[in-house]
């Protein structure tokens, strides 16, 4: 036998017994049941050539054609600019979901500087008429941030997310300043448009009185009292004239007081997060400065958007709060998005559950009663706020009754289920708590296998049996035959 005929026998051989390793596990796992067919992930020439396309192979999570294909779209947009970064970011969530840190440092060289005059709408007068300012997606920018902290970099993430952050702040107050001179100018428009009105009703008053020689009088008495009238419109006017100067000068002078102030970055602690970022914010309209307004609708609109930054950046901030246990801080920003949002009863429930880690229990409950006031006593979300308070009270069973009612209302949901099982842990039944979780992971493995699950199960397998390296080796085979493509297998070691 060659060795070439050598090299191929043994590299089949090699194959034919991961095949059988896979089958073992799947028979194993499932207990000798039919397992569902292993997940087929989308390729390229299997969606179209374009957002949509891409949007489908996000949700599939073929993580490794959307990044082809991402590629693709974004040398064919060579010449618009905007299209190019658009799905270069598209590339850049693609490589992060799949951890290629190298190669996502590789293309931002390709991008080059982001301030740079290439990626600004003047520098394009044709292809972008009547735009200005930078064509650089909001969450591109938030996403180059949170980079820094992947790589080690946390001073440098927390700098520049806080950069962003104050961004938003003195864009909101840009707005509003314009939406006050449309204002007023509306109100000048208005007072001048009065003293037309004026003038003419004037002019035909004295034409009455040439063609008419009677009750002259009168007429004249009329004549002092309308010129009387447009002085007094007249003066009007100049008083709002004077009044918008005096204002435009006072909006000059607080410029710098409204500019928030610069926080040292020991007050801000980041975690991961970019991974959850939706595919498409990336096709967004995010410019970061374009204000080229002909309506207060418009003005109205962008400050929507700019809110709606704003809370982004403060929800990020939040979670990694929360990972770090830093809950003060994590409970402050919670207080401020909160102010926008008084009747939501998802963010209510997370401000109370921060409450209970912090030991304010009294603010916990205050806000648990204002969820069931929003929705009910029996709704999931107040449900699952007793399981949370149980257990934080130190009643285990009560805990367990809660999270088990929702399991039974709501059996594919993994936040009570996970919390299910911690409660069994805490019964010293680890057992019940590995069936429970496999149990979950056979109902439907394409949606329920998720990184935190896997790795209460490993951690579990270490708890309970004799040799858990083997258990954590089927459990692998498993994952790799119905997870996504960006599935963290750290989780294994």
């Amino acid at each position: 036998m060659t060795k070439r005929n050598h090299k191929r026998t043994t590299s089949e051989t090699i194959q034919q017994k991961e095949e059988i390793t896979q089958q073992f596990a799947l028979q194993t796992f499932f207990k000798n049941k039919s397992p569902p067919p292993p997940r087929k992930f989308l390729t390229v020439s299997s969606v179209s050539e374009d957002k949509q396309g891409l949007i489908n192979l996000a949700k599939d999570g073929s993580w490794k054609s959307a990044v082809e294909l991402s590629k693709k779209l974004s040398l064919k947009h060579l010449k618009d600019p905007e299209m190019f970064l658009k799905y270069k970011l598209v590339e850049l969530q693609a490589l992060g979901k799949l951890r290629r840190m190298n190669q996502i440092t590789e293309e931002l060289k390709k991008i080059g500087l982001l301030d740079s005059a290439k990626y600004q709408f003047e520098s394009y007068p044709k292809t972008y008429p009547n735009r200005k300012g930078s064509m650089v997606p909001f969450s591109l920018r938030v996403f180059l941030a949170e980079l820094q902290h992947l790589n080690g970099n946390t001073e440098d993430a927390i700098d520049q997310l806080y950069t962003l952050h104050s961004k938003c702040i003195r864009e909101i107050a840009k707005c509003q300043k314009i939406k006050k001179r449309f204002q007023n100018k509306t109100k000048e428009n208005q007072t001048i448009n009065n003293e037309k009105n004026l003038e003419s009703l004037n002019s035909k008053n004295d034409q009455t009185n040439k063609s008419v020689g009677q009750n002259e009088n009168k007429d004249q008495a009329k004549s002092i009292s309308n010129n009387e009238g447009g002085k007094e419109a007249i003066e009007n006017v100049e008083e709002e004239r004077q009044e918008k100067t005096e204002t435009n000068e006072l909006d000059v002078e607080d410029e710098d007081e409204e500019r928030p102030p610069r926080v040292t970055a020991f007050f801000y602690h980041l975690q991961h997060s970019i991974m959850d970022n939706d595919i498409e914010c990336a096709f967004q309209d995010l410019e970061l400065e374009v204000f080229n307004f002909s309506t207060i609708e418009e003005i109205d609109q962008k400050i929507v958007i700019l809110h709606k930054r704003q809370q982004w950046i403060l929800f990020a901030l939040t979670n990694y709060h929360i990972v770090q246990q830093n809950f003060e801080l994590a409970t402050r920003h919670l207080w401020e998005i909160y102010k926008k949002y008084t009747d939501d009863p998802v963010l209510i429930s997370i401000i109370g559950r921060v409450h209970l880690k912090i030991g304010d229990v009294e603010a916990a409950k205050m806000m648990f009663k204002k969820v069931e006031t929003l929705t009910s006593r029996t709704s999931l979300y107040s449900v699952m706020n007793r399981g949370f308070y149980e257990i934080a009270m130190g009643e285990y069973q009560e805990g367990y009754n809660n999270f088990h009612e929702i399991c039974e209302k709501d059996p594919n949901d993994p936040i009570a289920l996970n919390n299910l099982a911690i409660m069994n842990v805490y019964n010293c039944n680890v057992e019940k708590t590995i069936q429970l979780l496999e149990d979950f992971i056979k109902k439907n493995p394409k949606k329920n296998i998720s990184e935190p699950i896997i790795y209460n199960l490993c951690t579990l397998y270490n708890l309970a049996e004799q040799n858990p390296q083997e258990k954590k080796i089927l459990l692998k085979y498993i994952v790799k035959t119905y997870a996504s493509e960006c599935f963290d297998y750290s989780q294994f070691n």
